[in-house]
């Protein structure tokens, strides 16, 4: 078999000033703070508890973490833009926004004018603005909030709503609450990103039931409104892959100069005009290649089926040839 990944990377500048803020700081003091840091994730998961209170934490968080989130929700910026290609929105809010990964990831897809993040955690704030001081452009037109997005009401709302990796550490007596808010804070599209992992997707699902019955438009990467039709012990998920930079690979003790991420997405649109075609199919795995054919797993309007294109089938063949993981694609 033969995979087609891409490997995505932070924007260049940004990647210089994470590692300034760890300069000078030793290897064995960035493994340990990492490690502590996922013991605090796996142990507080959907507790609502704070993380990160040192500056080194969320420093170490942001080498870390913002890489993967950055490339997780620039690919599903893309899926949404796939179906959507008039979707320019001019406001952004980004919620829960930690070190600011998915701003910048939206800010390299749109053309933003006005973007306000919001973030309860001061470390995550103070961090993800001065980050932002490396591109004079985003960060004049950003502003930083604090907000606890269970306890506090939004002020504003904005074309595109974005929240990455945030649903997965609030209660679940609380939810449907968050959901309801993040709801009411979007003019036109909102885009949820949460960890690739059977947690993640039960989370996704519940909101995606939820969302449906309340008559929103499911926009990707569902092309259907039925229940999800994979086996019980299946779950969807997509995957990016992201390059390592030296201190990252320091800080997670690893030689591959990449890693991949896997994350599963909902994206909703509260405009009509965003429909999403009949007949589009969803490729949920890796396409299986060999000579001459390509096998894809589907998920379309119709069901969940693999399907088999061969090169005599002439331009779908050509047209699926390009496709990957992720991708969606009509056969007209």
């Amino acid at each position: 078999m033969i995979e087609r990944v891409n490997i995505m990377a932070l924007p260049f500048d940004l990647k210089n000033a994470i590692e300034n803020e760890l300069d000078g700081l030793k290897s064995s003091e960035l493994v340990s703070v990492s490690k502590m840091i996922t013991d605090k994730y796996g142990s507080d998961s959907a507790c609502g508890n704070k993380k990160l209170s040192r500056a080194i934490e969320t420093k170490v968080y942001a080498a870390v973490r913002m890489p993967a989130t950055f490339g997780a929700v620039s690919s599903c910026l893309e899926y949404i833009t796939d179906i959507m290609p008039d979707f320019s929105p001019r406001t952004m809010l980004d919620i829960g926004a930690g070190t600011g990964a998915g701003t910048w990831a939206a800010y390299q897809m749109f053309n933003l004018e006005q973007i306000t993040c919001l973030e309860r955690e001061d470390e995550m704030r103070v961090l993800g603005s001065h980050l932002m001081e490396c591109d004079s452009e985003l960060s004049k037109c950003t502003e930083w909030i604090k907000k606890d997005v269970i306890l506090d009401n939004f002020d504003k709302k904005a074309d595109f709503v974005l929240s990455s990796y945030m649903l997965n550490e609030i209660p679940e007596n609380v939810l449907l609450k968050v959901v309801d808010k993040l709801v009411e804070a979007t003019n036109d599209t909102l885009l949820i990103v949460e960890p690739g992992t059977v947690k993640g997707y039960s989370i996704l699902m519940t909101v995606r039931e939820y969302l449906i019955n309340k008559g929103l438009n499911i926009i990707a990467p569902c092309p259907h409104i039925e229940k999800c039709r994979l086996a019980d012990d299946d779950w969807c998920h997509f995957s990016c892959r992201v390059a390592r930079s030296k201190i990252h690979k320091v800080i997670k003790e690893a030689d591959v100069p990449y890693e991949d991420e896997k994350f599963m997405y909902l994206a909703i649109s509260k405009t009509d005009s965003n429909k999403k075609p009949d007949n589009l199919n969803r490729i949920v795995r890796h396409p299986f290649i060999a000579k001459g054919q390509i096998t894809l797993d589907i998920c379309s309007a119709d069901g969940n089926k693999k399907t088999l294109y061969r090169k005599k089938d002439g331009l779908i063949y050509k047209k699926v040839k390009k496709l990957k993981w992720g991708d969606c694609f009509t056969e007209d």
